[in-house]
């Protein structure tokens, strides 16, 4: 029998400057040799040394892969003793190095999105890009790369075009490009997709359907735990991501007599490389807040308070260590629930995120602002674009339009 891992392992992508092979003359020249459609492609010409046959290698790379013609006369290799110093015969592998390096040294930003945006830069766009000399990229090239990587996924290519724009921009400085990104790419529009909220009776239908997953008589091994239903009402109670949900401690909840407040003071941070740790700040400036909560979820916290003092563990979502509770518990929960009652694949956590946006927008006590404050937001443009589903049905104005209508021939006839 085959083995099912080599079986379904993907072939490794080659990097751009070992693409192709290499030979030396006698003569002390090198030739560069690569395969197009199933032919061996000699270079136009010979090289004086290795390297600048390597870098004319990975240019012509870079050319097929995006489409797009590079002036081979422009392809040179950084001279000698040059290291750390950013010329248009430096690769741009060595401009993008650059940028991570100085991200790291004024360190403006969370450490959590310096590493996803470090690990786009060495994942995404050097492979692309990375071998090319500075002296040979050109707008179109750089349009081309984004149009491949949008291609193939649209939000990783939208993420690594953010990343792109510093490394362009950073050039500028370094007085290696002169062009402007905001006239090179031509970028696909984000597509309007429809915010999906729930109702309280599909709230309510929902938190039955996880007791009755849990309480099912089929069901192999013990039940399993409360954490989907315990996290589902904590985000509706708060508006918290689930990150900032699972990083919620017992130090972040006060159990007042009069009001219960739940303060929002850091998030969980893993994936990508990233051990699984908190992190005592937010996704935004704006994401350090507190929350009134609704007495309908005392009770919950109150319990998961007690446990996580039982247990000897700051957080409320913990695992049998004691480390807070990883996203893909919840959302192994939330598939197989979803799979066992054939609910929809777009029920996930963030539905309720925007269902507390939706509910407090449309409440006559709350709108836009209100929600927009609740939910972490600076700006109450992006609850009403990406998390509020808007109302059709206008608010009743009729009392408003009444001196409109004095004069009418309708209102003559009375």
């Amino acid at each position: 029998m085959a083995n099912p891992k080599s079986s379904s392992a993907s072939p490794k992508r080659k990097r751009p400057a070992s693409w192709g092979t290499i030979r030396r003359r006698e003569s002390g020249k090198f030739e560069a040799f690569y395969r197009m459609e199933g032919r061996t492609m000699r270079a136009p010409r010979r090289f004086d040394s290795e390297a600048e046959a390597q870098a004319w290698l990975a240019t012509e790379r870079a050319a097929h892969v995006t489409g797009t013609w590079i002036d081979p006369e422009r392809v040179s290799v950084a001279p000698a003793g040059a290291a750390g110093v950013l010329t248009p015969a430096s690769t741009f592998e060595a401009l993008c190095e650059a940028l991570i390096a100085e991200e790291a040294v004024f360190a403006e930003a969370r450490p959590a999105y310096l590493h996803e945006q470090a690990r786009l830069i060495r994942r995404v766009i050097i492979p692309t890009l990375g071998a090319v000399p500075l002296g040979a990229v050109k707008p179109s090239l750089l349009d081309a790369a984004y149009q491949q990587w949008h291609a193939h996924s649209a939000s990783q290519a939208r993420n690594a075009l953010v990343a792109l724009r510093k490394v362009v921009k950073l050039g500028k400085r370094r007085d290696v490009f002169t062009f402007d990104m905001a006239d090179s790419i031509r970028v696909h529009p984000r597509p309007d997709r429809e915010i999906v909220t729930l109702a309280p009776m599909q709230l309510a239908q929902f938190r039955r359907t996880i007791e009755e997953w849990r309480e099912r008589p089929d069901r192999h091994g013990p039940q399993p735990s409360r954490l989907l239903i315990d996290v589902t009402d904590v985000m509706l109670a708060t508006s918290a991501r689930i990150g900032e949900a699972l990083g919620l401690r017992v130090q972040d909840v006060d159990l007042g007599h009069a009001r219960t407040v739940v303060t929002i003071a850091g998030t969980l941070i893993e994936g990508h490389g990233q051990r699984k740790h908190w992190q005592p700040a937010t996704k935004t400036e704006a994401g350090m807040r507190s929350i009134i909560v609704p007495e309908w979820v005392v009770p919950t916290l109150e319990r998961l308070t007690r446990a996580a003092n039982l247990h000897g563990t700051d957080f409320l979502f913990h695992t049998s260590s004691g480390l807070p509770t990883g996203s893909h518990s919840v959302h192994r929960q939330l598939r197989a629930v979803r799979e066992w009652a054939g609910l929809s694949s777009e029920l996930v956590p963030h539905v309720f995120r925007k269902t507390v946006a939706t509910t407090i927008a449309d409440h006559e006590s709350g709108g836009l602002d209100a929600a927009a404050l609740t939910l972490g937001h600076s700006r109450s443009r992006v609850t009403e674009q990406h998390y509020a589903k808007r109302r059709t049905l206008a608010p009743d104005m009729r009392e408003a339009l009444a001196t409109l209508g004095e004069g009418s021939p309708r209102s003559n006839l009375n």
